[in-house]
């Protein structure tokens, strides 16, 4: 009983160090998968008809680091909405690193829908940007895609040493609890039997690759992968110097999208 309760409050001073507060209002909601898990998110609107729709990647969650202060400044041009994938955070259920969590993508969706939003733009790091191809190509309802390191496969896993240590987290009861003292993180079974670069040519919304030229741990040739089997209209950027997930999650980056998403989604002015 002592070491339990150790252990709790070791994870949550580890969570109150990596964590941020929203400083802009928001409303939390929850919606439910067709599987029955609880997912929590945050919902920020400024009156705007089109909502963004930011997906995390993989031991991360919607208060984490920089994701707060990056669907922000989202928020400054669109409604914008952050939520915990399963296994994640303040959701329920356990992760699997793709396959299921495009449930958790589909059932933020229909909650946007029913806000009534005349276009849903879904955005994911990493897992989240697996999570949201395979949504987007599979089950379709959203005005467009864009990802920022997204897993294609785990083929493009950057090095033997990346894809052993997710497999420990997956396969190990000390992994499983490395995740969720370090992360809160809830692990359950990896599934990935639908690679997304297997499906992205179904996609024919507009798509957005975004990787870094440093990434430690997906290699740049994930996005390539991806780019070249998609559909137009698509774009690709790599950035230079720049690694994976988080360090991507900035102000150049959303003001990026945000011309994305205007001339390719809104019809707007042309855009670099």
């Amino acid at each position: 009983m002592i070491g339990e309760r150790l252990a709790k409050r070791s994870k949550q001073l580890v969570l109150r160090t990596i964590n941020h507060a929203y400083e802009t209002p928001h409303t939390p909601f929850r919606a439910t998968t067709r599987d029955g898990v609880s997912i929590a998110g945050v919902h920020l609107r400024r009156q705007s008809d089109t909502v963004v729709i930011y997906a995390h990647g993989f031991l991360s969650n919607k208060y984490h680091r920089a994701v707060p202060a990056f669907v922000e400044h989202l928020a400054t041009h669109f409604d914008a909405i952050a939520f915990d994938f399963r296994g994640h955070g303040e959701s329920g259920g356990r992760a699997t690193f793709g396959e299921l969590e495009v449930l958790d993508v589909e059932a933020v969706v229909a909650y946007a829908r029913r806000q009534g939003y005349h276009r849903i733009i879904t955005v994911g790091s990493s897992m989240g940007g697996a999570a949201v191809l395979l949504h987007a190509a599979l089950l379709g309802g959203v005005d467009g895609v864009a990802t920022i390191g997204a897993v294609a496969h785990l083929r493009y896993m950057r090095s033997s040493t990346a894809s052993l240590g997710l497999r420990l987290l997956f396969k190990t009861r000390l992994g499983r609890v490395a995740a969720e003292m370090g992360r809160g993180t809830r692990i359950g079974a990896l599934r990935i039997s639908i690679p997304p670069v297997d499906v992205v040519h179904r996609i024919r919304e507009p798509v957005l690759f975004i990787h870094g030229e440093w990434d430690p741990l997906i290699a740049p040739e994930s996005a390539l992968a991806l780019y070249e089997r998609a559909v137009e209209p698509k774009t690709l950027r790599l950035l230079p110097r720049t690694g994976h997930d988080i360090p991507i999650l900035t102000p150049q980056t959303a003001d990026f999208l945000t011309r994305w998403i205007r001339q390719a989604i809104l019809g707007g002015a042309e855009w670099t």
